[in-house]
């Protein structure tokens, strides 16, 4: 596999832990987009009246149903992380943008990881959390499980319930640390990776910008939990301006606007809690196995059924999204790859048969 950083010590870093804390911007930047962000959410927004939080649960602009705040969130970390992130990542793009501010004593994120994005669970996806203030443990800082990323294959949606679910308390407990960070100071790591942070237990907001950023070949995807065929999954091609019009993290019927890519069953496999500790401490050995082929074709479930052989008729090139270059010779991460008008051709049943997704998802795989 290519290289995800730029620099050889942090990549081995990142695939080993499954992130880096690094100083992104300087503290005066990162007080500049501060100064910007507070224009359309002040501080006093945030500001309880005796003890009950103004907002309980984390205040986001990917959650929030308003076009304008999305569209502010992602042009403001968009143009203040660009350069930084394109200088640090190994040709990759900014899928989406936003920011998230905890409010004095609410916002608690529990543990989690992020929906998949793209069409290959082989695809390195990388986010960047980046805090405008200083973050300790009180303020609700960034919390991550090292290690715990690129070991469960699955494909998370909206409405996902985690295998972690039983035993989220002992993860958070046994393996999950706090990272305290400067203005600026980001923590870049691997989509897969857990991770969570605590209430906001301060007088004062929390802020934090975040983006998502996936290598440039990549196919970008929403994936959707069709309710009508319960247990399968409908993947549609999207491009930066889907998140941005309908949000990242949050429910949304099936799209109409963007070509569906086909369809497959949810074979999201519950790890117990003794597998999920065996799976980490064998760590190191289970991801490099299943960097190589024959690791590929071993994985259990979701992966298992994304190489199955199949005798269905695959679906070539000319079916499927493809995105273009996007214009910046000057950076390495740029705005996120647009994708033509829907084109996607089918016979009969307009949905795709997942056998022809299997087989194109096997062939995606690097």
């Amino acid at each position: 596999m290519r290289p995800v950083l730029n620099d050889p010590e942090m990549n081995q870093e990142l695939l080993e832990q499954g992130f880096v804390h690094h100083q992104l911007i300087s503290e005066e930047a990162a007080a500049a987009i501060l100064v910007e962000l507070q224009q359309c959410c002040p501080e006093a927004m945030f500001l309880p009246e005796g003890d009950t939080p103004t907002h309980s649960i984390i205040y986001s602009s990917y959650l929030i149903d308003d076009q304008k705040l999305r569209e502010v969130g992602d042009r403001l970390v968009r143009q203040a992380l660009t350069e930084s992130l394109g200088a640090l990542l190994n040709d990759y793009v900014i899928l989406s943008c936003g920011f998230f501010i905890k409010a004095p004593n609410g916002g608690e994120l529990g543990l989690h990881t992020h929906w998949t994005v793209t069409d290959s669970l082989a695809d390195h996806v990388v986010n960047c959390w980046c805090p405008l203030v200083s973050t300790n443990v009180a303020n609700g800082t960034f919390h991550a499980v090292p290690g715990s990323h690129r070991l469960f294959p699955e494909i998370i949606y909206f409405g996902y319930a985690p295998f972690f679910g039983t035993y989220t308390d002992e993860i958070k407990e046994k393996y999950s640390i706090p990272l305290s960070s400067k203005p600026g100071q980001a923590v870049i790591f691997d989509d897969t990776m857990m991770h969570w942070s605590p209430d906001n237990v301060t007088d004062r907001p929390r802020y934090a910008a975040h983006c998502t950023l996936v290598p440039r070949e990549a196919q970008p995807t929403y994936v959707y939990n069709n309710k009508e065929n319960p247990g399968e999954f409908d993947v549609y091609g999207v491009d930066q301006a889907f998140f941005v019009n309908n949000g990242l993290f949050q429910e949304l019927p099936p799209p109409t606007d963007v070509p569906l890519i086909g369809a497959f069953p949810d074979t999201n496999y519950k790890y117990t809690y003794d597998e999920f500790e065996d799976r980490v401490a064998r760590g190191s050995e289970i991801r490099e196995h299943l960097r190589s082929p024959e690791g590929m074709a071993s994985l259990p479930r979701v992966v298992a059924v994304t190489l199955q052989a199949t005798n269905e008729t695959e679906l070539t090139a000319a079916d499927l999204p493809i995105h273009t270059e996007a214009n910046n010779d000057s950076a390495a991460v740029t705005d996120g790859p647009t994708l033509p008008a829907p084109s996607l051709v089918t016979t009969g049943d307009p949905r795709v048969k997942s056998g022809g997704l299997m087989g194109w998802l096997k062939s995606k795989f690097r």
